[in-house]
C-alpha cells in the first residue's frame, strides 16, 4: 500500500474532518465489526457511482474535528481482515479498488495513518 500523494491527502482530509459524508464518501472506524459493514460499503460504491471509504476515523455524530482521527493502528488485524475479504467475499470481484495510505495527526497529537479506499462504479 502506498502512501497518497499529499495534495489529495490533504484535500480529502479536508472533506473528512468536515463531516461531509455523502453517497460518494463515507468514514469507519476501525474495529472487528468495521469489517462487514465496510464490505456492504465497498459493494455499495460499486453497484452506484464509486466512492471513497476512509477507515481510522470516528463518526461525526460523536466527535468533531481532528477529535474523529483514531488511525488504523487502534486495529490493524481489522484492517488486514478487510483487504483480504475484499479479495474473497465479493463476487464478483470488485475490479480497480484502490488502497492508500494517508498519513495523519491522529486525535491524540500522535503520527499515525487512514487508509483511503477508491471504489470504483
Amino acid at each position: 500500500m502506498r502512501d497518497m500523494n499529499p495534495e489529495t491527502a490533504a484535500s480529502l482530509l479536508e472533506l473528512v474532518l468536515g463531516g461531509a459524508e455523502s453517497q460518494r464518501l463515507e468514514t469507519k472506524r476501525v474495529s472487528g465489526k468495521m469489517v462487514a459493514k465496510a464490505l456492504e460499503t465497498v459493494c455499495a460504491f460499486a453497484n452506484t457511482q464509486g466512492g471513497w471509504l476512509v477507515l481510522g476515523v470516528d463518526d461525526a455524530a460523536k466527535a468533531q474535528g481532528q477529535s474523529r482521527l483514531f488511525g488504523i493502528g487502534e486495529n490493524p488485524e481489522a484492517v488486514d481482515e478487510l483487504l483480504r475479504k475484499l479479495r474473497t467475499h465479493i463476487l464478483p470481484t470488485v475490479d480497480g479498488v484502490s488502497l492508500q495510505r494517508v498519513p495523519c495527526v491522529l486525535r491524540d497529537g500522535s503520527d499515525g495513518a487512514l487508509v483511503a479506499l477508491f471504489v470504483p462504479a
